[in-house]
């Protein structure tokens, strides 16, 4: 994973600056917990296609809301690296034919549903998902590529 250069440079307060680096250190700790290696295939083969997804989940069963809610289900689970765990959010990347000078990128993006419950007896309140308009990876490689 990269560093978090830059992040001092953006305009945001000292909270999300913290976030920015705790997404950042956990995505180096998932990579080396997951085993991701950056070599040919065992046949000798260049690397040709690489699939990436990253989550975001809520570790509790249950947790409160804030005020004037009441609580919200969690995804109930730890770290993993099983693509259909459950999660907030999803989005994944396939990028194809990357020993070629014209590899392609497939992406995938979706939300998991947002559960409110009462506190005391876990009765659903409300459930949505939230949109996804705003999810897509960009170019990896360099702008003006055709990636």
């Amino acid at each position: 994973m990269g560093d978090s250069q830059g992040i001092d440079q953006l305009v945001i307060g000292p909270a999300l600056k913290a976030v920015a680096y705790g997404i950042d250190a956990s995505l180096r700790a998932a990579g080396r917990a997951i085993g991701v290696v950056e070599k040919p295939a065992a046949d000798g083969n260049p690397l040709s296609s690489v699939r990436i997804w990253f989550k975001a989940f809520i570790p509790q069963e249950m947790l409160s809301g804030p005020p004037g809610f009441d609580c919200f289900l969690g995804d109930n689970r730890g770290y993993s690296s099983d693509r259909n765990a459950p999660a907030r959010m999803h989005s994944e990347v396939f990028l194809q034919d990357l020993h070629t000078p014209r590899p392609t990128m497939t992406q995938n993006h979706s939300c998991g549903l947002t559960r409110q419950v009462k506190c005391d007896s876990g009765q659903p309140v409300a459930s949505a998902r939230a949109p996804i308009d705003g999810m897509r990876f960009y170019n990896f490689r360099y702008p003006g590529a055709e990636v």
